[in-house]
Parts: structure tokens; sequence; C-alpha cells
């Protein structure tokens, strides 16, 4: 224990008062650290796992910001992964034929209702869910049921099993609202660590990653450089379904905030019901595409976040242009406003638009202005004959009824 206590306090030594580190410097760092125990303090006899945590500023207590994903690591995780299926017929023949490990049906499921979990990942083909579906309270807290979501619920039973077994490795939020993720094992080369998805071409460059990122602000902007097809069109799916029928939208650039900043801001623009999602520039310019939203494909370099929901797009402009005035590092790029594109110049002029409400509210006082001169007539000398009329409306009987038999 007194070693182990000194371990820590070494390692611990080495990195709390460590500056902000590029990847390939810190991964260096991080492989320099065994290397460098004094005499006394034992080495790892074990090929340590390394892991990447990443704080989002999210409030993960929030159902709608749970962010989740998965992704291909380039070179593994450094162990196979041992590999389940539910599938029957030509299914299992081609699980078997993909590599997995365990392949059947409700022997399984009665196998593992009896406790055993002696695997890493579950896949089910559709047809199977019948029989996997009463497993969630074994399979679900240990992470392991099969979900459409993570790719685990698939007819394409060769390619998940083949990415799984490749390194496919699943993520999600913490309570605490912190991404944590392996990325490969110390023992991997410092190209190959610097070179895994999650870190060069996920998290890292622009924070989030794909889920149920504040208020349905899901962030796409983290799936990484090696996904699969299928992967692919799913999230593609899935920002189609979140943007659903919004058809005034806002790109804005928030990527220079700070953690406490960025979450103060979501929240309070999920009070007023506007949406934040963050966008990796590739899948949105695909599923904005389909929507006929293309238009916004002009502003979809660098880091984007979409932007929608409020009453209106005036209001939505008034609010953004209000917190980019506050924040400096909050950059408008642009947006577009009934299928027209408009620069950060026209969105900061929309923002000096009267807003739907305040539109109504002129109307409505133009509408009652003349109105107003005729009421007081009525409430005074004219207040009889109006009491007069009102009798005579109530007695006879409605223009549409139908004549007494």
């Amino acid at each position: 224990m007194a070693r182990q206590s000194k371990r820590f306090k070494f390692l611990a030594e080495q990195v709390l008062n460590l500056a902000p580190q590029e990847i390939p410097a810190a991964v260096a760092k991080l492989k320099a650290l065994e290397p460098s125990l004094p005499k006394g303090i034992k080495h790892c006899k074990f090929d340590q796992t390394v892991e990447v945590s990443v704080r989002l500023g999210i409030d993960a207590k929030q159902a709608d910001q749970v962010v989740r994903g998965s992704i291909v690591l380039p070179h593994g995780i450094g162990k196979s992964k041992r590999v389940l299926v539910f599938a029957q017929g030509d299914n299992a023949a081609t699980a078997q034929k993909a590599g997995a490990d365990f392949v059947g049906g409700a022997e399984l499921a009665e196998k593992i209702k009896g406790g055993w979990t002696d695997f890493d990942v579950a896949i089910a083909t559709p047809d199977m869910m019948g029989v996997v579906g009463p497993l969630g309270r074994v399979l679900g807290p240990r992470g392991l049921m099969p979900s459409p979501r993570a790719g685990t619920v698939t007819q394409d039973v060769t390619n998940a099993v083949r990415e799984y077994k490749a390194g496919k490795v699943e993520f999600r939020a913490d309570d605490t609202g912190i991404v944590h993720c392996v990325a490969g094992k110390v023992s991997f080369s410092e190209t190959q660590l610097a070179e895994a998805g999650f870190l060069e071409g996920g998290l890292h460059p622009q924070r989030h990653a794909h889920g149920d990122d504040v208020a349905g602000n899901s962030d796409y902007r983290g799936v990484g450089l090696e996904m699969s097809k299928k992967i692919k069109d799913m999230l593609v799916a899935d920002l189609r379904e979140r943007i659903g029928a919004h058809k005034d939208i806002l790109v804005v650039d928030y990527s220079k905030l700070d953690g406490k900043t960025e979450n103060n801001l979501r929240l309070k623009l999920h009070k007023k019901k506007i949406t934040m999602l963050g966008v990796k520039n590739s899948l949105a310019r695909k599923a904005l595409g389909e929507l006929g939203l293309g238009g916004l494909e002009p502003f979809l370099s660098g880091p984007s976040t979409l932007v929608f929901g409020g009453p209106d797009i005036v209001a939505l402009s008034k609010e953004i242009a209000r917190w980019a005035k506050d924040i400096e590092t909050l950059q408008i790029k642009g947006g577009i406003v009934e299928g027209n594109s408009i620069g950060p110049e026209g969105v900061t002029a929309l923002s000096k638009s009267p807003s739907r409400e305040e539109l109504l509210g002129k109307v409505v006082s133009l509408i009652l202005a003349p109105g107003a001169k005729l009421a007081a007539a009525l409430l005074g000398t004219g207040g009889t004959i109006c009491g007069q009329v009102k009798s005579i409306a109530e007695k006879e009987p409605a223009a549409d009824s139908a004549p007494a038999s």
C-alpha cells in the first residue's frame, strides 16, 4: 500500500502542474511517466490502458443533454473484444463467419438470465429483439444492452462484428458532464495514440461528441475520422430528426468559450426553447441538404453550431446578437431565413427588427385606436343605447338556429 501511495504521489506531482498540451506533446509526456519512476517504486507489470476524459460543460442530469456515441479506433484498443450476437438462420452463420465469439438465440438469453455475462459487446438482429428485450435488467446496468443508436441492433451483422473486433468503442457523458473513453494502450507508439480517432478527429478539437448533447443540443462534432457509412447514415438521420421542421436557422462558433460560459449560455437559451446543436460539418451538409436547407453550407467551415427555436427568427436573432455582444468570443457566422442565406451582418440587422409579438402589438394598437373613441361614447351618453341593443340581441334567436317546430 505504501508503494502504491508513493507511485500515485509521484505521478500526480508530474502532471498536476502541467500547462495545457497539444495532443502529441501530451502523449509524449504520458509515455514518459512510467520510465521516469525513481528507484524504490516498482513499474507496472501490465500494459496500462490509456483513457481520454473530456469535460463538456453540460448539465448531464438533464434528459436532453445526454452525450453519447461510438467510434472505431484506427489502431484498436490493444485487446480483442468478446462479441456475442443474437441471431438465427443465415444471420447466425454470417455472424460466426465474421468472427463473433458467441452466437445464438433463446439458449443464450437463458444463460444470461442465469447471470452469465462473459462478453464485452452484445449485438442483435432486429428480429431477435423479442428474445433480447427481457434481458434489459441484466444487460442494461452493465452497458451491454443492444441498441439501434449504438449500432448494436442491426441487420448488417458482418459489419457490426468486424467493427467491434477492430476496436470500436462507445462513449457517454457521466453524471458530471465528463466523457471517458478508451484510446489505446501505453505500449502503443506515440503516433498511434495521437492518431486515435477519439483524440485527433473526435472530442479534442471541438469539445463535444454525438448524443443528446443541452435542449436537444446533441453535438455531432466529436464523431471521429474512422466512421463506417452505416454510422454516418445513422448520425445524419438523427440530425435530420433533431432539426425537424425548423427552417430558420443560425450558425455560430462558440469553440473559444470556456466550459462555464458555454454551459451558462446553453442553459439560458434552453429556458427560452432555443436549441444549440454542435455539428460535424460534413454530416451537417448532408442532413441540411436533404432538408432543403443547403443555403447554410457556406457557413459550415470550422467549428459550427446550429441554433434554432424560440418564438420566431427575429426573436432568435435578437437573443443570439445580445449574447454575442456580451461574449466577444461568440461568433455569428450566418444563417438561413425563409430559404435565403444571410451573413453575420444580416443576422445583426434582423436582430434590430420588431419581433412577431411586437408587430402584433402594434397591429392591435392600430385596430383599437379608432375604436377607443367609439367605446368612450358608448360608455357615456350612448351607454343606454348600447344596453338596449344588447337586450334586443339576447332576445332575438340566432340567425343560424333551426326554426321552432
